[in-house]
């Protein structure tokens, strides 16, 4: 009786050390999960296939966007952004763009390469007022379309649109 008595302890033992090494191994710095996914195309003047939109909502109420555009020219420093409002604005003279979102910038190094930029968001700041709450559905039931542009060093400087995608409703 004593011996299993003795094999009892040893088991609850061993169970009570293999839970505990399972609950350190849980962490908090785990990456939420993707709950849902959309993907967009953008499009450059001439045509569809100038990259990608992707946005991924997590568990955690933040989601990730990423915006890939799939050809670059060297030395051209391309800037990343959502817009408030629609693609018509860049049809106009001297648009007024909010930006809703800024994936900032990144230099090509080559010709022909692919760059991708990605933010997670939780937040933005409207130009009139203080940060808010923004997720998934936030940007995907508003008006906002993604951009990829760059700035001339003509003078004076000249923007140019390289690709485009609308986002929102």
């Amino acid at each position: 009786m004593l011996i299993n008595k003795n094999k009892a302890l040893s088991l609850g033992l061993i169970a009570t050390a293999i839970f505990g090494i399972s609950l350190a191994s849980c962490s908090d710095d785990d990456p939420a999960r993707v709950l849902r996914k959309k993907e967009i195309p953008l499009r450059t003047a001439t045509e569809i296939g100038g990259g990608t939109v992707t946005i991924q909502e997590r568990t955690d109420s933040t989601f990730d966007l990423t915006i890939k555009i799939n050809k670059t020219t060297k030395d051209i420093t391309y800037k990343f952004s959502v817009i408030k409002g629609d693609t018509a604005l860049l049809r106009t003279a001297n648009p007024t763009l909010e930006v809703g979102l800024d994936l900032g910038s990144e230099k090509s190094t080559t010709t022909d390469a692919a760059i991708i930029k990605t933010i997670t968001v939780k937040k933005i700041k409207p130009a009139t007022g203080d940060s808010i709450k923004f997720n998934y559905d936030s940007l995907l039931k508003n008006s906002y379309f993604a951009r990829v542009h760059y700035v001339t060093t003509a003078t004076p400087p000249a923007d140019s649109n390289v690709a485009r995608a609308k986002i929102g409703k």
